[in-house]
């Protein structure tokens, strides 16, 4: 009896073993890639979730069929119907649960964030959309820095609002930018422009799937709690990727800093704060201060980061 009772729990919890020590080890092997080395860095983080969801896939289809004949008269479902071993009963219910819940949650919010978190947006901050002739100085703008991008022309919204802010969602050939009144009121040009340089660093890196891809392998492997520390890290990576890209793009890394300095004076927001977390990629977040569940990366570091790039282009650090 006691050896049934081992070789079913023993499966289960080397699920857990093993998630959990790809996911720390991936943690540990950060520290000997290159701190630039942005888009390694990515793949590394995105292995250990890719693995914990499989090794759940691959073990739940027993436990589900063993949970659904959980009646018939063999050794192991003598077991689960013995009074004395109770639990055993209990830690297949519970993983069929937690599978159930996780899987269907994480292919939900996939769906949700990659192809309608920019129409929800829209529908949420009332965002008015922007053609050429009602913005072509800021269409001219984000124009150039396209196509040095290599991605077509994002649409520009406008969101009616004095709290400076800027987001931008990107699919295919379909990417949208939107700003509030308040953002371009407070900015120079030269940091909507740099604002702009970032976003579309963001969008030419495919980070709406990349954070979307995260955060549903992070919902679909909540038994991997370490997961929750890597999909933080991984935005924080994106995060550092786009200043530095679009900093190239921009060639005003100083223009870019200023905008966030700016940005990071604003008071943390009140509401939707978590819708925005995990829908859009913003410049800057919805909430101030840092932790190591932050998906974005402390102001001061990304400061450090910018002024430390050797960028010398005076052909495109002029105003547009």
């Amino acid at each position: 009896m006691f050896d049934a009772v081992l070789g079913f729990l023993s499966r289960y919890l080397n699920v857990f073993l093993v998630a959990t020590t790809l996911s720390a080890g991936a943690l540990l092997t950060l520290k000997l890639v290159g701190r630039l080395s942005y888009r390694t860095r990515t793949k590394t983080l995105l292995l250990p979730l890719a693995g914990s969801f499989l090794i759940a896939a691959w073990i739940s289809p027993s436990c589900y069929a063993h949970w659904l004949s959980i009646s018939t008269w063999d050794p192991v479902h003598l077991v689960c119907s013995d009074p004395s071993y109770s639990y055993v009963r209990e830690v297949c219910t519970g993983w069929v649960a937690l599978t159930a819940f996780s899987f269907s949650a994480a292919g939900l919010h996939g769906v949700v964030s990659y192809y309608l978190g920019d129409r929800i947006v829209r529908r949420l901050y009332d965002v008015e959309p922007l053609d050429w002739e009602q913005a072509e100085r800021l269409y001219g703008m984000l124009d150039a820095l396209s196509e040095r991008a290599g991605i077509e022309t994002p649409d520009i919204g406008l969101i009616q609002s004095s709290r400076p802010q800027i987001m931008s969602f990107g699919r295919g050939h379909e990417s949208s930018i939107y700003v509030s009144v308040g953002f371009l009121e407070t900015m120079t040009e030269d940091e909507v422009k740099a604002s702009f340089a970032h976003e579309v660093a963001h969008i030419s890196n495919g980070d709406t799937l990349v954070r979307s891809m995260a955060n549903s392998l992070k919902i679909a492997s909540m038994f991997n709690l370490i997961g929750f520390l890597i999909e933080p890290a991984l935005c924080r990576d994106r995060e550092f990727l786009a200043d530095e890209e679009g900093a190239r793009l921009s060639g005003d890394p100083r223009a870019l800093m200023s905008a966030l300095i700016k940005l990071s004076e604003v008071p943390p927001m009140r509401s939707g704060s978590f819708f925005m977390a995990g829908m859009s990629l913003s410049l800057f977040p919805a909430r101030n201060g840092w932790s190591v569940f932050s998906r974005h990366p402390p102001v001061e570091e990304r400061l450090r980061r910018l002024a430390e790039l050797d960028i010398i282009d005076p052909g495109i650090t002029s105003s547009a």
